[in-house]
């Protein structure tokens, strides 16, 4: 990413024709991901971990192997190439890393402005006093505690607690968001949001992305 940020104005580049070095790496990404996929399903994480690293050594490779710094001298048309097929391989390992990683994941698809999207299972649900559109919820990511959601949602649920129980959208990889604070009856809290819920609709009338009710709590859309 930093090759972008110093060879192409931190813009993702357009990609123009690739070359043999570009296709020999996509049949690798393909089936190194594929052998990610095998290999969690089966439940061997070191065999699973190992072909990860084996796609990190293929960018490696390619980076050595391209040279955009030195192929933008004489073709930056030919290195915006090379550097969008790098964007595209730091999104590939962004996801073969997630069963191992998810958090370094999820700051890995910030950095390349991807959302990541994850089922979360609402635990509570409670207005915020003095804020007529907000709604706190926590919810369930499979993590080791639960995060704090911020929503505009109290105009359509005027009962939260029919929010509890629900498995819900959230963009989980956002920087937290400041609310301000608000008193719950135990003096003034500090109200930060740490992710997005995905809702469609006038404030009054909003929908919820749904989900499966059998999908697991921190389940990654794809």
């Amino acid at each position: 990413m930093g090759l972008c940020v110093k060879l192409a104005d931190g813009k993702v580049p357009a990609r123009g024709a690739t070359t043999e070095l570009e296709d020999a790496l996509f049949t690798d990404v393909k089936n190194i991901l594929g052998m990610v996929r095998q290999a969690w399903l089966d439940l061997e994480p070191h065999r699973a971990m190992e072909a990860t690293f084996a796609l990190a050594s293929a960018g490696n490779l390619y980076v050595d192997r391209a040279a955009p710094w030195a192929t933008v001298k004489q073709d930056p048309a030919r290195a915006h190439t090379q550097l969008n097929v790098l964007l595209e391989l730091l999104s590939a390992l962004s996801i073969a890393i997630w069963p191992a990683m998810p958090n370094k994941s999820d700051e890995m698809r910030a950095k390349l402005g991807l959302p990541s999207l994850r089922v979360r299972l609402v635990k509570t649900a409670e207005k915020v006093p003095k804020k007529d559109k907000l709604l706190r919820l926590t919810v369930d990511l499979g993590e080791e505690s639960p995060r704090t959601i911020v929503a505009g949602l109290a105009l359509t649920f005027k009962e939260p607690e029919v929010l509890v129980g629900r498995r819900v959208v959230v963009v989980a990889n956002l920087a937290p968001r400041d609310f301000g604070s608000a008193d719950f009856g135990k003096g003034k809290e500090k109200l930060v949001s740490h992710g997005m819920l995905l809702a469609s609709g006038p404030s009054e009338d909003l929908r919820l992305a749904s989900i499966a009710d059998h999908a697991p709590a921190g389940a990654r859309l794809k």
